[in-house]
């Protein structure tokens, strides 16, 4: 049985590295480095966008969808954010950036608290 789930857990990583997805018009890209429009608030400027929305836990879980897009992605895409609006033509603009922003940090508190709560009492550091 535990071998049984090593190979389902291979092929799934393999379906995971091959470029089938549309992502464009005219490519395509790995489960990998795209997410579904669900998830483009926090990853737009760093993954593809596959203008899909997986309803089978199954297949969420196939390409690796059922589990939250990774800090590292989320923190680029509020760098990037930061670093392409400089400056907003509109107040409308301007809110919708704070929105972002801020509901993009909330995200990435949320992922730290997270962490640190399943960290054991000795490894955890006071966050101001």
């Amino acid at each position: 049985l535990a071998r049984a789930r090593l190979d389902q857990a291979a092929r799934y990583e393999k379906l995971r590295n091959i470029a089938w997805l549309p992502a464009t018009k005219d490519t395509t890209t790995t489960p990998k480095r795209a997410r579904s429009s669900r998830d483009a608030w926090c990853c737009s400027e760093t993954l593809s966008i596959v203008n899909y929305e997986p309803r089978s836990p199954f297949l969420l879980s196939c390409l690796n969808w059922d589990v939250p897009v990774p800090v590292n992605v989320v923190a680029a895409q509020l760098a990037l954010i930061a670093a392409r609006y400089t400056s907003c033509e509109t107040t409308e603009h301007i809110e919708n950036v704070a929105e972002l922003v801020h509901r993009l940090y909330g995200w990435l508190e949320n992922a730290l608290s997270t962490s640190m709560a399943s960290l054991p009492n000795s490894n955890r550091v006071d966050v101001l």
